[in-house]
Formats: structure tokens, C-alpha cells, sequence
């Protein structure tokens, strides 16, 4: 199907989504009345698990939005499709507020934890559709991106959500533990590419 749409402007909007999402974070830490000097560091505890929660989402958010940008630029071609698909994943991350003020304030609570992870998989998931389609159904990705990449690609993908799985499972023993796989996971996608590579 032929549309108007073209894949700048799906970038831009796609950009826009994100921005919104980091702001809506940082909006939802709320600074408790600060008497005195003297009462600094009581105030700051009690803030301290929305603050690494916001650090935990917004890391999140930044290796999504690279990844996302990363899709577009092999992307030669905007269809229906595609747009759906894009809107899926724009749909479960812009749930991260939410599930990201639920751990920052209840960060004790197995169902936080747990809400925290379903919403990672649906984010996951979301991303492995896209670029499956992109990348392997529709062929709209330049040639470059081999179907070997993308196959290769798509297994980090399942592995990233069945670590979610994972983590949510285990946040009914212990909802730490649920935060320790999100922040791992976090972290391997921060490191450099060669690195990555050279684990796997």
C-alpha cells in the first residue's frame, strides 16, 4: 500500500514520543519539603529509589531510541504496516513512567517489579516484531542489512525477553533480584558493539 508518510517524519514523531517519556520520568520525582541543611541526606534516601529507578528507565529509554534510530537509517521505505508495527512499540514504552513511578515508589512490592518486567517484554517484543518485519517479511531495509544479520539480531531480541520473563518470575521471590536482571541487561547494551560480539 502506498502512503504519504515518509520515514523522516516517522523518525521526528518517534522522536518526539521519547522526549515526552524522559520528561514525564523526571516530572514524577517528587522532592519532599526540605526544612533545613541538616535534613539533606534524610531527604535524599527517601527520594534515592525513584532517582535509581529514573536512571534505570532513562538508560532504558536511551539504548531504545538508539536501537530504534539505528532500524530507520537501513530502512529504505515507510509502508502501513511498518507505521502500525512502530506504534506498538511507541505504545509499551510509553507505559515506562508509569511502571517506572510504581518501582520508584514501591520499589518492595513483587507487583512493581513485576508490572516493571511485563512492560520491559512488551517493549522487547514490540522491537523484535518491528524489525523482523522490517528487516526480514517486507524487505524494506536496504541491502546491506543481510538476512543473516537480522536473524542474528532477532536472537539477542528473544534472549533480552526471556530475561524479562525471567525477571518478573523472580520478583515474586524477591523483587531486588527483578531489578538486578533489568539493570544487566541494561548494562550489556550500554557496552561497545566489539564487545558484545566478542561475549556471544
Amino acid at each position: 500500500m502506498t502512503i504519504s508518510i515518509t520515514k523522516d517524519r516517522l523518525e521526528a514523531f518517534s522522536d518526539g514520543v521519547f522526549s515526552i517519556i524522559i520528561t514525564l520520568m523526571v516530572f514524577d520525582i517528587k522532592l519532599p519539603t526540605l526544612e533545613t541543611d541538616n535534613t539533606f541526606w534524610q531527604v535524599f534516601l527517601k527520594v534515592l529509589p525513584q532517582l535509581e529507578a529514573y536512571i534505570l528507565s532513562f538508560v532504558t529509554i536511551a539504548i531504545i531510541w538508539i536501537n530504534h534510530h539505528n532500524i530507520l537509517a537501513l530502512i529504505k521505505h515507510v509502508d502501513m504496516p511498518l507505521l502500525w508495527y512502530n506504534f506498538h512499540l511507541l505504545f509499551w514504552c510509553t507505559l515506562i513512567p508509569f511502571v517506572n513511578n510504581f518501582i520508584g515508589r514501591y520499589p518492595h512490592l513483587s507487583s512493581a517489579s513485576a508490572s516493571y518486567g511485563l512492560v520491559s517484554m512488551g517493549v522487547g517484543l514490540s522491537f523484535m516484531l518491528l524489525r523482523r518485519y522490517a528487516g526480514i517479511k517486507a524487505q524494506l531495509m536496504h541491502d546491506h542489512a543481510s538476512e543473516e544479520l537480522e536473524r542474528k539480531v532477532l536472537r539477542g531480541n528473544i534472549t533480552s525477553v526471556l530475561l524479562y520473563a525471567l525477571a518478573t518470575a523472580l520478583g515474586f521471590i524477591s523483587p531486588y533480584i527483578s531489578y538486578a536482571i533489568f539493570a544487566g541487561i541494561a548494562i550489556y547494551y550500554v557496552l561497545p558493539d566489539r564487545v558484545r560480539t566478542r561475549h556471544r
